[in-house]
């Protein structure tokens, strides 16, 4: 604590995520993605990014809270105005989205590498005190986004009392990590097996080859769908033996449900008293 109130670092821990970020190469990557031919703006790309995804982790709901980077300046140096970050978004098409996931996988090996190079070795999940050794295990859900009428998209949400979006996102609880999200309109779906195959396959591409291999892919009965557990049983298309890929789905069990299997066991009861007639 210090009373004179200079020098003073506001929102500290921010300070390590950029840090973190520098060492693992995330703001040269993307900067490598953004890169047009001819352009060379003052505040490099792939910093503008990682300085607004910190931001955003500080607590920042709008572009214009890039401001909130303003206290680290004396530790990391100048930060992008507002007008700067909207630029650099405006630059973003198709294309330099494909590249920037390419750079974000690339950054991911080079961190999950290290992970593996720690004594406790990769984080895997455990199960009943044992862990699944060798699984990467991604979960997927909607999400209702609340968010003013004139926002692109913005619509009633599945969640009925919500008016926004209703993004998709894919974790890795191994490691805690967002490997993909996809932003959609509010009244989309959340059953959608296109985007729920979608949502998993661009988390699939996230990931370190050797963790491709097996994967326990999980969702709850609101993206449940006979196509996407037909795509997960396929392991997306892959024939080769060494791909396993298991799935965990939730169900909702209503009176529906119930009376199927009151039926199931009517029908077995009838087969056995059938068997003992015959015998």
């Amino acid at each position: 604590m210090v009373a004179e109130g200079k020098n003073v670092v506001g929102h500290a821990g921010g300070v390590h995520l950029q840090l973190l970020a520098d060492r693992v190469g995330l703001p040269d990557e993307l900067d490598h993605a953004m890169r047009r031919s001819g352009f060379r703006p003052l505040h490099p790309r792939g910093r503008v990014l990682s300085d607004l995804a910190c931001a955003i982790v500080l607590g920042a709901v709008s572009i214009s809270d890039i401001a909130v980077l303003e206290h680290q300046r004396t530790a990391l140096g100048a930060v992008a105005s507002a007008p700067t970050v909207w630029r650099a978004l405006e630059e973003v098409d198709e294309l330099q989205l494909k590249r920037i996931a390419l750079a974000r996988a690339k950054v991911r090996r080079r961190v999950w590498a290290l992970l593996e190079r720690r004594e406790e070795g990769f984080p895997w999940i455990t199960v009943n005190g044992r862990p699944l050794e060798g699984w990467t295990v991604i979960d997927s859900d909607a999400t209702a986004v609340a968010c003013a009428s004139e926002k692109e998209g913005a619509a009633g949400t599945y969640k009925k009392d919500v008016f926004g979006l209703c993004p998709l996102l894919a974790y890795c609880d191994n490691t805690g990590e967002l490997l993909a999200q996809m932003l959609r309109p509010g009244d989309a779906g959340c059953n959608d097996t296109g985007d729920n195959i979608e949502i998993f396959r661009q988390a699939v591409e996230q990931l370190p080859a050797a963790h491709r291999r097996k994967i326990l892919f999980r969702v709850d009965g609101a993206g449940f769908s006979t196509g996407l557990l037909a795509w997960i049983a396929s392991a997306g298309g892959r024939v080769h033996p060494s791909f396993t890929w298991e799935y965990s789905v939730g169900w909702t069990f209503t009176g529906r449900e119930m009376e199927a299997v009151l039926a199931v066991d009517a029908l077995e009861e009838a087969g056995v008293m059938r068997s003992r007639i015959v015998r």
